[in-house]
């Protein structure tokens, strides 16, 4: 079943199963700054509504943050875990996946969540590098393991990146 405003649109509601029940939870607190959010870009890209200052807008990663960590119950904390990786420590993750019920890491985002925590912890300082091979300049093989034992710099960069660019009379 579908309940939807089209003047409030982002407070849809779905219901059906445990996964819509916990998304619901989740929505119905987002859904006020999602919407506020809403009317921040709409004035912003088209002048129409009331004026709105960036600094006067909700912060979602905020609310997404405490809901994980008030919310160890449901399976949409997964899934917003999962998004914060990329700017949030891997040991934050690990402590806030860690506080998760059973039934929350064995859903499907709860499982996917658990493959990236662990690929995530093989990165860690102090881990060993992963075995890679790749060719050099000149088209020959050249392994990781062919130099262990000996100190490796392993420089990644962008061919978009400027500075990455900048730094290769260092190299």
């Amino acid at each position: 079943e579908v309940t939807f405003d089209n003047n409030t649109w982002p407070a849809a509601e779905i219901k059906g199963g445990k996964s819509n029940n916990d998304y619901n939870v989740y929505h119905k607190g987002a859904a006020p700054i999602i919407a506020e959010q809403y009317k921040f870009y709409k004035y912003h890209y088209t002048g129409d509504g009331d004026e709105k200052k960036e600094e006067d807008m909700p912060d979602m990663d905020e609310y997404n943050k405490t809901f994980i960590e008030n919310n160890p119950d449901n399976r949409k904390s997964a899934s917003l875990l999962a998004n914060s990786m990329l700017f949030t420590p891997t040991e934050e993750v690990i402590a806030s996946f860690d506080k998760f019920s059973d039934d929350v890491k064995n859903s499907a985002p709860g499982k996917k969540l658990a493959e990236s925590i662990e690929k995530a912890k093989a990165m860690m300082p102090g881990q060993p590098a992963p075995q890679f091979t790749k060719n050099d300049k000149d088209g020959n093989s050249v392994s990781l393991s062919d130099y262990k034992g000996k100190y490796v710099l392993i420089d990644f960069w962008g061919s978009w990146c400027i500075a990455c660019r900048q730094g290769f009379p260092n190299m």
